[in-house]
């Protein structure tokens, strides 16, 4: 394995720790994700059943849209 191929693992390893971390330092992207494991839904959808307010969850759909 070459330098460069090495760069690339540790970049992509560093990016699945960010994404971990940034999943589970939020109990509403929890949520999200597990209501969207069998595809995307309206956003009317996810509000009614998370139930939560959509102004709230809009931050963290672009989180996780990363």
């Amino acid at each position: 394995m070459n330098l460069s191929q090495k760069c690339m693992i540790r970049k992509v390893k560093s990016m699945d720790k960010a994404l971990i971390d940034l999943i589970f330092m939020s109990q509403k992207r929890k949520d999200l994700l597990l209501l969207l494991k069998n595809g995307g839904k309206p956003i009317e959808e996810i509000v009614n059943g998370l139930n939560v307010n959509p102004t709230g969850m809009l931050p963290q759909i672009k989180k996780t849209e990363r």
